[in-house]
């Protein structure tokens, strides 16, 4: 049915370019979910963790 309404000679007729938009798509969407999930909450920058003075004890942990 679905090759009826599409033309034969379009380049989404190809399985291996289905197939590779497909893969294409969701690499994105789940490039973008991890970016939203992981990144978009800020971590408090605190400059002496970089000196070595701030003890683990002394983190604050979410």
């Amino acid at each position: 049915m679905l090759k009826k309404l599409l033309p034969q000679n379009i380049i989404f007729s190809l399985s291996l370019v289905r197939e590779l938009t497909s893969v294409l798509i969701t690499k994105v969407i789940a490039i973008f979910t991890l970016i939203h999930f992981y990144f978009s909450a800020p971590v408090a920058f605190d400059p002496r963790y970089f000196l070595g003075e701030v003890q683990s004890s002394t983190l604050i942990t979410y």
